[in-house]
């Protein structure tokens, strides 16, 4: 599909990978895979979470509920 949008979100921790891909998900867009993990120190990583966004074909915003 040509329309999907693709991002990659991350955090310097667990705590902050997750609150960054809640954000993305208030937003529409939704996880995809995994979590890549790379460190980046001595006892340091960074967190990756894929993350991808359909167009909304219809969303029936005209239409009474």
């Amino acid at each position: 599909m040509d329309d999907m949008e693709y991002r990659v979100v991350s955090g310097d921790t667990v705590e902050t990978l997750s609150f960054e891909v809640n954000a993305a998900t208030q937003k529409g867009w939704e996880p995809n895979g995994g979590v890549a993990v790379v460190p980046t120190g001595e006892g340091f990583c960074t967190f990756y979470q894929a993350t991808i966004r359909f167009p909304i074909w219809n969303d029936h915003s005209d239409e009474e509920v």
